[in-house]
């Protein structure tokens, strides 16, 4: 009766590595599926800039980060702009270290956590690594 038992555990053991083996298969299909997709097709999905050049700016320069510009609810009040690219940044999730932009914009913006109201911009360049962390 016990080496019946035994022979049960094995089994189970055995299955559940087989389930999580074709488990971690599916996954790496999965996601060699997605980048093949990927490939076959590219959707960009772009919004114009205009309303984020609309807005009133105001240049600064820090050590890290050297030229920047900054705006604000203040700055912009009564303007739909604002509004609209403040919501823009808060749906993509735009901070500095993953700025939002769109193929062919002139600068990328993001977000500062304590400073809700402020947008920030800085000229745009594909190759530049920024890697700040948030405080």
């Amino acid at each position: 009766m016990e080496s019946q038992k035994e022979e049960e555990k094995v089994s189970n053991e055995e299955m559940l590595k087989l389930l999580s083996d074709f488990a971690t298969a599916i996954e790496n299909a999965a996601l060699q599926l997605k980048q093949g997709i990927g490939k076959m097709v590219e959707v960009e999905v772009t919004i114009s800039e205009i309303p984020f050049l609309n807005l009133r700016w105001e240049k600064s320069r820090g050590a890290i980060l050297k030229e920047y510009e900054f705006t604000s609810k203040v700055a912009n009040s009564g303007s739909d702009d604002y509004y609209h690219c403040l919501k823009v940044l808060k749906v993509n999730k735009a901070t500095i270290n993953n700025r939002f932009h769109c193929k062919g914009w002139k600068y990328s913006y993001w977000l500062y956590n304590k400073k809700p109201d402020v947008i920030y911009r800085q000229l745009f360049e594909p190759n530049r690594e920024i890697s700040l962390l948030s405080k």
